[in-house]
């Protein structure tokens, strides 16, 4: 009996479930989330084609995200196949992704429509679903695949002067200045919008002053894609303004107006996870090529270049290449700062997850799961939305532990929400609040650094020194972001 491995990101629709796209080097692949902040979301489904009539097995791949920290699973999900649900209830099993049996069914040769149904809203995951053959000697579904070997072919995604890795405002502006200068420029971006975490997807807002001296010019290119309304989070999607962020990509190319008018980016490419260098075999240290998959399809490109931007904000392709990065805080002897620790260490500032409140017409129930944090009138926060003290991560790693850092962050908004919403003194005044958006990926604060011909340090800043070769203006105070004693974990 043939068996059939399909990737739930390549689903036919996706009806409520999101791809998930930042932690695909940790598992293997992108996966599917049912986002739904308590209320369970639309199926997603496709077709796939059974060669032969049989009894098969049913497995997904899964995981109980929140295992590590509170015993219940708050993510759960069913299989149907034709409309039939399976007998198992998945994302109950192990913290780790694994394969999770769904069931058996006998199926006839043809067409089978599968879906997954989500039962809570709270963010159950698949990664995947293989049907084989039910008998005991087949009943093992295949190893996840390894994402860092280029799987089958690597199609030519052709030649650029310059591809960025990344379509943050530090990606679009770098990609939209590259251009003006007449280069030929390739974006590639593993989400599905720009700007990162000033895109509707995160919502955080654009700060800081442009046009200030001693390089007034500075900050012109932001200026081009900067939403109008920037100030406060988190509003609206509206707000954001994705669409504006590509107008210098869709553009239309006109010599007569060029100097005045952002010019198109030769190609913006979505969905777009690089996972490998190429380096050139003359010059061993140097990247020829970067190797792309598809978050959704998996399908595979070359994309060749003599330079390379790296804007993933993790420090991706330079650690890939070898570069040296720093994470963390360095000691104090390093770089003679006053403000750092004297033994170094890797704590960083943390991830914070946007989302928002607001009044329903009527009631506006939220479930009292049996799986929250513990809150008590103490300990609960009486907020309506996401703010900037709230973060996570702080002492874990931004890039490598991202789905941990983000689902944790997850669990403390649920959690204090349901003591508000259940158990809290003021449960009455909140009867029909109900959170209407929570970004499901969150907003990173730092991660891995590169390592420069020159770093800046904490005495340049006091000693105000100017550089001939300045690249950037600090209109912004320097954070300095500490996790409460007492959440220190």
């Amino acid at each position: 009996m043939t068996s059939l491995l399909i990737q739930c990101e390549s689903f036919r629709e996706r009806g409520g479930w999101t791809v998930e796209t930042q932690s695909t080097r940790q598992i293997g692949s992108s996966y599917v989330m049912a986002h739904g902040y308590g209320i369970p979301v639309a199926d997603a489904w496709t077709e796939v084609e059974i060669a032969e009539e049989g009894r098969y097995a049913v497995w997904a791949r899964t995981r109980n995200w929140n295992a590590v920290w509170t015993p219940r699973a708050a993510g759960r999900f069913q299989v149907l196949v034709n409309g039939v649900p399976l007998a198992g209830e998945l994302g109950t099993g192990e913290a780790a992704w694994h394969w999770q049996k769904a069931g058996e069914i006998d199926l006839p040769a043809g067409t089978a429509r599968l879906a997954l149904h989500d039962l809570t809203g709270f963010n159950g995951r698949c990664d995947a679903l293989w049907l084989g053959c039910a008998s005991p000697q087949d009943a093992a579904p295949p190893a996840p695949p390894d994402l860092p070997q280029a799987a089958g072919v690597i199609e030519d995604g052709g030649d650029y002067d310059l591809v960025v890795v990344g379509g943050g405002v530090a990606g679009t502006c770098t990609a939209i200045a590259a251009n003006r200068l007449g280069l030929k420029v390739l974006v590639l971006q593993d989400r599905e919008m720009l700007g990162g975490c000033n895109s509707s997807e995160v919502r955080v807002a654009m700060g800081g002053k442009l046009g200030t001296g001693p390089y007034p010019a500075i900050g012109k290119v932001v200026r081009d894609i900067q939403p109008y309304y920037g100030d406060g989070d988190p509003h609206d999607a509206k707000y954001y303004e994705d669409g504006r962020k590509e107008i210098p990509f869709t553009m239309k190319r006109d010599e007569k107006y060029k100097g005045s008018v952002p010019f198109p980016v030769a190609d913006l490419l979505y969905r777009q996870y690089v996972h490998a260098i190429e380096t050139d075999p003359d010059y061993p240290g140097r990247i020829a090529a970067v190797v792309a998959r598809d978050t959704r399809s998996g399908r595979e490109r070359r994309f060749r270049a003599p330079l390379f931007v790296d804007a993933t904000g993790d420090a991706v392709i330079a650690r890939l290449a070898g570069c040296e990065t720093m994470y963390g805080r360095e000691a104090r002897d390093r770089f003679g700062e006053i403000s750092a620790p004297e033994k170094a260490d890797r704590m960083v500032m943390g991830h914070s997850i946007q989302w928002k409140a607001s009044f329903a017409q009527e009631d506006a129930p939220f479930p009292d799961v049996g799986w929250a944090l513990p809150f008590t009138e103490e300990t609960v926060r009486y907020v309506r939305g996401g703010l900037w003290w709230q973060e996570a991560g702080q002492y874990r790693d931004m890039a490598d532990e991202t789905e941990a850092i983000r689902d944790y962050g997850l669990l403390a908004i649920f959690s204090n929400w349901c003591f508000i919403k259940n158990h809290s003194a003021r449960r009455a005044e909140w009867r029909r609040m109900e959170i209407k958006w929570m970004s499901p990926i969150g907003g990173k604060r730092e991660s891995h650094r590169v390592v420069g011909d020159y770093v800046l340090t904490e005495t340049d800043l006091e000693a105000q020194r100017t550089f001939e070769d300045g690249t950037a203006v600090i209109t912004w105070d320097i954070d300095f972001h500490f996790p409460e004693p007492e959440n220190e974990r």
